[in-house]
């Protein structure tokens, strides 16, 4: 929708709903029919821009985004491990462990965490003034960006056999697991100011000048559920709870020049030889630090791997509980 509110006011409104229900016969390499999932979704975006025109020279927009999207992943199998004898640490229909059969190309269960799924909000205020005077075009703006992710998610362990003939005998080699809520709810905000000047330099030759800088503030979850290993001390902190909250990456260095131009070498306008050069930042995404949600002593990540029968579907949880902790961290440099 667009409407002329004056002769220097300009509305435009636009918003756009798509829904989807699909499924994935096979995932994560199984090799046998059925372990697949459906997945469920809904998508939105919304944007508002408001465009003012002082003069003859000048202009205002003002924007405001909105995007959202909720997925969910259920596994096509639901069964009940303890049904078969499978001591993983999950006790309900929710999903059989993912088991490799080495050497012969066996895959099959899970999908290994599965069902999950995440709402995905993002909120987008931005402004750009343009002002024009003489050999330059001046352009000076900012933007705010607020980003809500919630994840949930069940882990239903890995089984490894090294041969077919250990399988047939139940001769176990490494066994993975999760166990509790690796739930998460976390928000991220990021600031952006830029500047940037067209100037005719010369009837045939155009300069880009622009600077940016963006600040990613840390994520920040809503219950502090993130858990960081630090180096200094050896140990696992959880924010809020004896870690900063801005522990885990954030980044204020962001600063981004930009330089180009465009060059029209025999002065016919028929020609035109363009060339630009930029530092860029990207905002990373939220699932690098989500599984961090996904440690002690929220939850219990257990890890085994040792030699042939070492390890069985029936003791499984037994064995790995004596074994090690396998902590997910994120290098809080980044």
């Amino acid at each position: 929708m667009s409407h002329q509110l004056s002769a220097n006011d300009t509305l435009h409104a636009y918003y756009a709903f798509q829904k989807d229900l699909r499924g994935e016969p096979n995932l994560q390499g199984n090799t046998i029919p059925g372990f697949g999932d459906t997945r469920s979704s809904h998508r939105q975006i919304g944007t508002l821009n408001y465009t003012r025109v002082f003069g003859p020279n000048t202009a205002n927009e003002a924007r405001l985004g909105y995007n959202r999207i909720n997925i969910t992943f259920a596994p096509n199998v639901t069964e009940n491990p303890q049904t078969f004898g499978i001591n993983g640490g999950i006790t309900s229909a929710v999903v059989l462990p993912q088991i490799t059969v080495q050497g012969v190309g066996l895959n099959f269960g899970g999908p290994n965490g599965f069902p999950q799924g995440r709402t995905d909000t993002t909120y987008v205020l931005s402004d750009t003034l343009s002002h024009a005077r003489g050999r330059h075009s001046f352009k000076v703006g900012g933007e705010f960006r607020t980003f809500h992710n919630v994840n949930f998610g069940t882990n239903g362990g890995t089984f490894t056999y090294p041969s077919l003939a250990d399988f047939q005998a139940g001769r176990g080699s490494a066994f993975t697991v999760t166990l509790g809520d690796i739930d998460s709810d976390l928000t991220q905000k990021a600031f952006g100011l830029f500047a940037q000047d067209n100037v005719k330099v010369l009837s045939n030759l155009t300069l880009e000048l622009g600077f940016r800088w963006d600040l990613l503030v840390s994520p920040v979850e809503s219950d502090d559920r993130f858990v960081y290993f630090d180096v200094a001390s050896v140990s696992l902190y959880q924010t809020g709870h004896g870690g900063p909250r801005d522990k885990i990456y954030g980044n204020k260095s962001n600063y981004q020049p930009r330089v180009g131009f465009a060059w029209d070498p025999f002065k016919d306008g028929r020609t035109s030889v363009r060339a630009a050069y930029a530092l860029l930042s990207d905002q990373p995404v939220t699932n690098m630090v989500s599984q961090t949600a996904g440690n002690p002593p929220l939850v219990t990540p257990l890890s085994f791997t040792g030699a042939a029968g070492s390890i069985r579907l029936d003791n499984a949880l037994t064995v790995a509980r004596a074994s090690w902790l396998a902590p997910l961290s994120v290098d809080d440099s980044f």
